[in-house]
């Protein structure tokens, strides 16, 4: 290891004095640098957060309470799943229409079973399957 003071050797008292007086200018002015990063860096951060809150104000609508925002949601969220069931509903009606059976002479056996109730329920399961995951991977 190297001794801390070797790099005192050979130089006079003079050298010395003026080693150190350099390297405590020099840490001075990393301070000095360094504390001005740190102000600058919360002028930045302070002006993005006022323009934040410029644009927020500058869209809400201060007129409504709380209470009045918040008073329809339940009524159009209640709109939205019939419209949206009303277009479902028409989708699986034309899907079915194209997998009906065609009209053949079949035994009463054969068209008691393909008109049962538990095959309509697996042909709309079926349909709603696809659709769940069509609509998870995005159509």
């Amino acid at each position: 290891m190297i001794d801390p003071d070797e790099r005192y050797s050979n130089q006079t008292i003079y050298d010395v004095e003026y080693l150190l007086a350099n390297e405590e200018l020099e840490r001075k002015k990393r301070a000095g640098e360094q504390l001005q990063n740190e102000v600058d860096l919360m002028a930045k951060i302070e002006n993005v957060a006022c323009r934040a809150k410029q644009e927020t104000e500058k869209y809400q609508d201060k007129t409504e309470s709380n209470l009045q925002k918040t008073s329809g949601i339940r009524k159009h969220r209640a709109e939205e799943k019939a419209k949206l069931r009303e277009k479902e509903a028409f989708e699986l009606q034309d899907k079915l229409k194209p997998s009906t059976p065609q009209k053949t002479k079949k035994s009463t056996k054969e068209s008691h079973q393909s008109n049962s109730p538990k095959s309509t329920q697996t042909n709309y399961l079926e349909l709603l399957k696809q659709r769940r995951n069509k609509n998870k991977h995005g159509k």
